[in-house]
Order: C-alpha cells, then sequence, then structure tokens
C-alpha cells in the first residue's frame, strides 16, 4: 500500500524491484501507460534496468488483453481474493465497445470519481503476459492464482 492520501512516485518505483525480487516475478518487460507515467517509466529502465513497454489506453492496445480477462473470470482460472478495493473496482468499470464488439474497460463516465485503475492494471499485464515468448499464457495449465495485496 502507498502510504498517505496521495501517489507518491518515488515510492512506486522503489517498491515494483522490491516486488519483483519478492515473488520472483519472471517478467520481461513492464507495460505502462504513457499518461502521467512516461517519467517513471524512464527511471525504472535507466535505475533498475526494467525493460518498459508504453501501452495507450485504447481499443487497439487493451482489447485482446480484456477478452482474455473475461474468459480468465468466466472459467475460473483467475480469482481475485475477494480483496474488497478490486471488488469495487470491478463493480465501477463500463465496458467501452467498437464496432467489432471489441471492449475494453472504462470508468462509468469521464468525471466519475470511481476508480477503475487497478482493473485497467490487470488488462496491462494481461496484455505484457500473452506478449511473452512461452508458447503459451501460464493461466492456460497453471491452477487459480490469486491477486494479492502487495
Amino acid at each position: 500500500m502507498i502510504p498517505g492520501p496521495t501517489i507518491k512516485l518515488g515510492f512506486i518505483r522503489r517498491r515494483i524491484p522490491e516486488i519483483h525480487q519478492e515473488l520472483d516475478i519472471r517478467i520481461l518487460d513492464i507495460g505502462y501507460d504513457p499518461w502521467n507515467a512516461w517519467e517513471t517509466a524512464e527511471k525504472l529502465a535507466a535505475e533498475e534496468d526494467l525493460q518498459t513497454v508504453e501501452l495507450r489506453q485504447g481499443m487497439a492496445t487493451l482489447a485482446a488483453p480484456s477478452k482474455k480477462l473475461e474468459e480468465l473470470l468466466l472459467s475460473g482460472k483467475l480469482n481475485h481474493g475477494g480483496h474488497p478495493i478490486l471488488r469495487w473496482m470491478f463493480k465501477n468499470v463500463k465496458l467501452k465497445w467498437d464496432d467489432n464488439e471489441n471492449f475494453r474497460p472504462a470508468k462509468p463516465d469521464h468525471k466519475s470519481t470511481k476508480k477503475v485503475d487497478g482493473i485497467v492494471a490487470l488488462v496491462m499485464a494481461i496484455h505484457r503476459a500473452m506478449a511473452q515468448p512461452t508458447g503459451g499464457f501460464i493461466y492456460d495449465d497453471e491452477d487459480i492464482k490469486e491477486l494479492k495485496e502487495l
């Protein structure tokens, strides 16, 4: 958890490598939204030697991993462990659709104070997992994974 009522980018930059090491995360890169995150991504790349990948928040980027998230949830292969904040964020999500029946998570409206950031971050993480050259997606063959508070 980030201490205090505001986002502290320095804390986040320090915490990402710690989590990486604590959980033995085997990732090739970290996706980030360039809107207000480019500086954090640059510092992670330069100071922590982590590869970062810009992920714009449009349909072209988020449709496929959004569909994968839907598949994981409906098949019971992903469980958020009853985490109250993630449950609240899932309830806040409004799906934004295009003419080709693609969808991505969005806030109920752009002025809403309801947060969906955790769900968008999960979709972004799924995007990066789908891009890894592993020959498949980790949840295709493994048991349910739980998302826990870090």
